[in-house]
């Protein structure tokens, strides 16, 4: 989605909020911690797609959420 076409359906008709500094929700990462989401929505399909802007929060994330395992 990042490139601007949609893995669902194929559209370019993709779009990220960008009125809110670029950040359309926030992730709690553990105890009082939290990150901050870039939102981007097929305004084709509704698929949308949520990636962290601080990358730094993926090692906390990892630290703290427990891995889910292959069935």
């Amino acid at each position: 989605m990042k490139d601007g076409q949609c893995p669902k359906c194929g559209s370019h008709e993709v779009h990220m909020d960008r009125e809110n500094n670029g950040y359309s929700t926030t992730l709690r990462t553990g105890g009082l911690s939290y990150a901050r989401l870039d939102a981007y929505v097929c305004a084709d399909c509704g698929y949308v797609e949520n990636y962290l802007s601080d990358k730094e929060k993926l090692r906390q994330i990892a630290e703290k959420w427990p891995r889910v395992d292959e069935e």
